[in-house]
Order: structure tokens, then sequence, then C-alpha cells
């Protein structure tokens, strides 16, 4: 699972532990950092079975794009916007 991030460090923890949660197996996790500079590095090497990728702005396509290709998984995916919405009840 490829984990695109550029300066949302603060929402970094919530989506890596939401794809550790999975019960799929042997899950690959890249964090690609594109050109943050608040603590994304920080917080993923926090996570020993998260792989760290840094790369200058690319946009998210660019990120997505370049995690899937630093994925050994073929079958990688890259993880959409996961924050909570507000309800509106």
């Amino acid at each position: 699972m490829v984990i695109p991030c550029y300066n949302q460090a603060q929402f970094l923890p919530e989506a890596i532990e939401s794809v550790l949660a999975q019960s799929y197996p042997k899950i690959e996790i890249v964090v690609l950092d594109d050109g943050s500079t608040d603590s994304t590095a920080e917080i993923a090497s926090r996570y020993s079975s998260v792989r760290y990728v840094y790369q200058q702005n690319a946009g998210l396509s660019g990120a997505r794009n370049t995690g899937l290709r630093q994925s050994s998984d073929d079958s990688a995916d890259a993880l959409r916007d996961s924050r909570r919405k507000p309800s509106r009840e």
C-alpha cells in the first residue's frame, strides 16, 4: 500500500495504523513523501515495517505513481484520503 504524503504528518500515524490493522497478510507499506517540510520523515521512521521514500514535490498523481513504482508488490494500490469527514447530524 502506498501512502502519498505532502505536509500531512498529523494524519500519517492514523493512515499507517489503518493499513497495519488490515487482515490481509504481508502488506507492504510505502510512505511516499512528496517534498514535505513537516515531520513526515520522522513519523514514518517510527514504524519499522514502513518503507520511506522521498521525492521533490511532484503533486498527488506523481507521488502515487512514484510510490507504485517503488513498491515490490505487483498488486499495490495507493491509499486515498483517509481523513474522516465531519458528519452532518
